[in-house]
C-alpha cells in the first residue's frame, strides 16, 4: 500500500509539535580527540584536550555540526512543558545525497535507520529522517525557525513503526490501539512513493 504525501503531511499547527519538520538546525557529533572549552578570567577562550573519563561535571566541549532540516522527536505534551528546555531532533536530508542504487530500499523504508519522507509541494523534496543521528537543541533555537510541514496521524504512525524497527529490530505488524484495542498494522502507513504521487 502506498500513501500519497497528502495523507502524510499537514501544514504546521500554531504550536510546535512532534514530527514538525523545521528549517535548518545544527546536528552535532563528537569525534576524537574530545576538546573542552572554557573562558579564562582574562576573557580569552582556552581549548584543551580532555579524557572523556575525567569529566566530572557539566563541561563545554567542541562538537562538529552539520546544518540540515530537522524532525522533532519529542512528544507534544513534553514540548508543551516550559521545564523541558531541550528538544530531541534528527536530521532530515535529501534522498539525492544517497547512492541512486540505494533509493529503492530507502523509499520502501527497508533501511531501518532511515525514515523516508516523500516530497510535498515546494516545502519538502524527497528526503529521509536519519534516526541514528539524534541531537538535543535548546528550545529557544526553534523560535525563529520556519516550520515546513507536520506529519499527520498516518505519518506519525509510520514514523513510530520505523523508529521502533530501528531501535529494536522488531517488525511491527500487529499493534492494539491504546484507545479502542482494535489491532492494526502500522507498517501499512509507512510512506512509499506511489505511482500517482509524481
Amino acid at each position: 500500500m502506498a500513501n500519497t504525501s497528502a495523507e502524510l503531511y499537514r501544514d504546521p499547527v500554531p504550536d510546535l509539535s512532534q514530527c514538525d519538520v523545521v528549517e535548518i538546525l545544527p546536528h552535532a557529533h563528537l569525534d576524537p580527540p574530545l576538546r573542552s572549552v572554557r573562558e579564562l578570567p582574562t576573557g580569552q577562550i582556552q581549548v584543551s584536550e580532555v579524557d572523556p573519563g575525567s569529566l566530572t561535571s557539566e563541561t563545554d566541549v567542541v562538537a562538529g555540526c552539520s546544518p540540515a532540516k530537522a524532525l522533532i522527536i519529542n512528544y507534544d505534551c513534553e514540548i508543551a512543558k516550559a521545564s523541558v528546555s531541550r528538544l530531541v531532533i534528527c536530521p532530515v536530508i535529501s534522498l539525492s545525497r544517497f547512492q541512486q542504487s540505494d533509493w529503492g530500499n530507502v523509499k520502501r523504508n527497508r533501511t531501518a535507520s532511515l525514515f523516508f519522507l516523500p516530497r510535498y509541494r515546494v516545502s519538502l523534496e524527497d528526503s529521509v529522517a536519519v534516526l541514528n543521528q539524534l541531537t538535543t537543541v535548546h528550545r529557544v533555537m526553534f523560535s525563529d525557525l520556519k516550520r515546513l510541514v507536520t506529519l499527520t496521524t498516518v505519518g506519525r504512525l509510520a514514523f513510530y513503526a520505523q523508529f521502533v524497527r530501528w531501535l529494536t529490530r522488531w517488525e511491527l505488524r500487529k499493534m492494539p490501539c491504546p484507545s479502542c484495542n482494535v489491532e492494526f498494522d502500522p507498517t501499512l502507513a509507512l510512506p512509499v512513493r506511489s505511482a500517482e504521487d509524481q
